[in-house]
């Protein structure tokens, strides 16, 4: 590649991904050349490439709420808070409403814009108090920011059909833990892998708090995880699912050792102990 079109998205798009380089008699072929030119990108100019070609579809149709809608979520992948919010002002400008403003509240507190999360969720508490979905998102917005007894007065006002939700009782047994509540946690974590058998995090969640509160007085259990890896050598992919909603991937971690992993603090890079 030139090396002169190197970190210019226009160029990388326009030049090395264009979806219209010449006509093929195969149907979808341009779109897997694309493809395969795309991945052979890095990362960063994967991400450079995607961001460009989402602001340019935006400045020619300003007026698609799902345009402006990733444009704000690409943005936010960047790290570009005031740009992505300058971005779903616009959309709410263009689809206003509860389900817009609820949209908005659960990207926010998928990449821990907190403050600005939780001022989304409340707005469409206060139009729809009865609004299930605004309460939990609510509630995981205060949990993952860790304000757990703002997050329990949230999942409380749930209403109670929805109490045997099994993502429900995971969050909510997760927010009992963390409050020091443990018989609660457990009890709750329980009726969660009851009510949902087939939802993985129920059961992790549970286990945890049972570790947790292994022991007694003078007395306890070994707190170690131990993981088999059969006839392997190595981890070849561990992933760990913090409750800050910080997701830690640790690569080719070899048997036979004990170690300890601590959970990254910010946007610190994950790293084993």
């Amino acid at each position: 590649m030139n090396k002169s079109l190197e970190g210019d998205p226009e160029n990388l798009t326009s030049l090395f991904l264009s979806k219209n380089r010449e006509r093929t008699p195969y149907p979808l072929q341009q779109f897997f050349d694309y493809l395969e030119r795309r991945s052979s990108l890095p990362v960063a100019q994967q991400r450079a490439s995607d961001l460009h070609e989402l602001e340019m579809e935006v400045k020619q149709h300003p007026e698609r709420p799902r345009s402006l809608y990733l444009l704000a979520e690409a943005l936010l992948k960047a790290g570009r808070e005031k740009g992505a919010m300058q971005v779903l002002q616009r959309l709410e400008e263009v689809s206003g409403g509860d389900r817009t403003e609820l949209g908005i509240g659960i990207l926010l507190g998928r990449f821990r814009s907190y403050p600005a999360a939780i001022q989304y969720l409340q707005a469409v508490l206060k139009t729809d108090p009865a609004s299930d979905d605004a309460r939990y998102n609510l509630g995981k917005v205060y949990f993952q920011s860790g304000n757990y007894q703002a997050a329990v007065s949230q999942l409380r006002g749930i209403s109670s059909p929805a109490h045997r939700d099994g993502s429900y009782l995971a969050l909510l047994g997760d927010v009992y833990a963390h409050l020091g509540r443990s018989e609660e946690a457990e009890e709750t974590l329980k009726e969660a892998v009851r009510n949902s058998p087939d939802n993985d995090q129920c059961y992790v969640s549970l286990v945890f708090e049972e570790l947790h509160t292994a022991g007694s007085y003078l007395s306890s259990s070994d707190k170690r995880l131990h993981f088999g890896l059969g006839t392997d050598t190595k981890a070849q992919k561990v992933e760990i699912h913090w409750a800050s909603g910080i997701v830690q991937v640790l690569k080719d971690i070899p048997g036979g050792q004990t170690g300890r992993v601590d959970e990254p603090v910010g946007t610190a890079q994950p790293t084993s102990k």
